[in-house]
């Protein structure tokens, strides 16, 4: 007897934007998104029932990076839209760093693995100019395509790349889109002997739209479905999520399809915080073209019950590396951390966050707007300033940092408006950090024998996205140490969510 559970959207919280997803060797499902200039690059995702997702490796660590870098990208760059795909012999991640410091501002590459468990190889760099490609595998041949522009408009352009020596063809141009702006992200598929294109069109905010067109061929003429977008919301400004779009698509084992996109979930009108989201929708089809409702649903009805971790206690003593949800900014976070008996040692730098660089900090995305992350740190063996953080790009922040003069800093920087507060402490061993956070603020302060203790707030519109100066990323929280050959020592944190109760008005 089958069971079917309501599946609640976003599938995947918090900031992982961009999703490509495949079914790979054991019939698991694996996912791949954006990363943009956090480390580790590329998250992999697996799932062996479409609805419970884990992050089990990355595509790219220090080891296989070869020549790409992300030690001076600006914010909201580095990692655009990755692809993954399995060809019954080895996966592909494809993808482009962008990077506007450097003097080619795309870098297209591919890596592949035999087990996405396991080790993934150095980039195969890509002589195409665009982002988002995808690569598509029929008898043995890869077919790459991706947003580009020639001299009049963006476009669609397609190479054939041999899998064995990656020689490549030269580019043709396969598609325009739709009439919308920006068409990007696109994908092929073929299903009853057609070929399915399918793409984002109208940027990725209010108007972000799914459309689809096919062909006869895998080099087109790729003709536009009537009735496109076959999926949108930006008719719907009541539905509680927002610019959908960027789509894949994946067939289960048993023959049914999905769509996998992303989309945000706005507090009011054109504010979210966030970032974009991993959000699922069952496709049926219509015998030539998809068959979707109106909307993603913001719940699913599937034979799968769904898991949330909305408790997490990392306990920094016990653990022996860094959780795969955790990342740094722009370098390594392996560099400058360790662990002991006493927790996590953090070896600080005097790099400010605003400094666009590499300052000494571990994150872990914000995944409800109702939420309190909390840390203790260990005062009697930490040096310098450490504590806890709050940030949306490296100019829209909040941190609250303690001294071994026992008074705890808040610095509020947003642009170039800086706000400082000093609190003095008694607390000598050690202490307990907090961010509390709703709809409306933001909160900051000490916990003290189970009492809290609120020093600060502030609005939580100044971390929105739409606000930040980093417009692709959503709000991280996590440990920070400042200093000159100084280190912060960080006991255990405890993240606790409150899921929301949506309604369509």
């Amino acid at each position: 007897m089958e069971n079917n559970y309501k599946i609640k959207n976003p599938i995947i919280r918090g900031f992982f934007p961009d999703p490509s997803i495949c079914r790979g060797h054991d019939d698991a499902y694996y996912l791949v998104v954006s990363s943009f200039e956090y480390y580790p690059l590329i998250p992999i995702f697996r799932s062996v029932d479409l609805v419970n997702w884990k992050i089990i490796n990355f595509a790219l660590i220090s080891d296989n990076m070869g020549s790409l870098s992300i030690g001076n990208l600006p914010d909201s760059q580095g990692i655009f839209a990755p692809t993954i795909r399995y060809d019954s012999k080895r996966y592909y991640v494809i993808g482009t760093m962008f990077n506007t410091n450097e003097k080619k501002f795309t870098q297209n590459f591919m890596v592949t693995s035999p087990d996405p468990f396991g080790t993934w190889s150095k980039p195969i760099l890509l002589d195409i100019d665009g982002i988002d490609p995808s690569i598509y595998i029929e008898d043995d041949k890869g077919y790459i395509h991706y947003a580009s522009w020639n001299d009049k408009t963006s476009v669609v352009k397609q190479i054939e790349i041999d899998l064995n020596t990656f020689v490549a063809s030269k580019p043709k141009e396969i598609c325009y889109g739709s009439g919308g702006r920006d068409p990007e992200a696109p994908h092929i598929y073929k299903k009853d002997g057609r070929y399915y294109l399918i793409m984002a069109e109208g940027g990725t905010r209010e108007g972000h739209m799914v459309t689809m067109f096919y062909s006869d061929s895998v080099w087109g003429p790729f003709i536009p479905y009537e009735k496109n977008p076959i999926l949108t919301h930006r008719d719907f400004a009541n539905h509680p999520f927002q610019n959908i779009g960027h789509a894949d698509i994946v067939q289960t084992k048993e023959g049914s399809y999905f769509m996998f996109v992303l989309g945000i979930r706005p507090k009011g009108i054109l504010r979210h915080n966030m970032g974009r989201e991993v959000f699922i929708k069952k496709i049926n089809w219509d015998n030539f073209w998809p068959n979707l409702s109106k909307t993603v649903n913001i719940y699913e009805t599937m034979n799968v019950e769904q898991y949330r971790h909305n408790e997490k206690h990392y306990n920094w003593q016990e653990l022996k590396r860094v959780p795969y949800e955790w990342c740094s900014i722009r370098s390594d976070y392996n560099e400058f951390i360790h662990f002991s008996d006493l927790g996590l040692i953090i070896n600080a730098s005097e790099t400010e966050i605003s400094d666009s660089g590499k300052p000494r900090l571990i994150l872990h995305r914000q995944e409800e707007y109702d939420f309190e992350f909390t840390s203790t740190i260990d005062l009697s063996h930490s040096t310098g300033e450490n504590g806890i953080v709050i940030l949306n790009g490296s100019h829209n922040y909040v941190s609250i940092l303690i001294n071994n003069k026992n008074e705890i800093q808040i610095k509020k920087q947003f642009y170039d408006i800086v706000q400082n507060e000093k609190y003095l402490t008694n607390q000598t061993e050690k202490i307990t950090l907090f961010i509390q956070g709703n709809k409306n603020n933001y909160y900051f302060g000490i916990k003290e024998e189970g009492n809290i203790k609120i020093l600060s707030k502030v609005r939580s519109e100044v971390l929105a996205t739409e606000v930040s100066a980093s417009p692709f990323t959503g709000v991280m929280f996590g440990l920070y140490s400042k200093g000159n050959q100084t280190k912060g020592v960080f006991i255990d944190s405890f993240i606790i969510n409150k899921e929301p109760n949506y309604e369509v008005k």
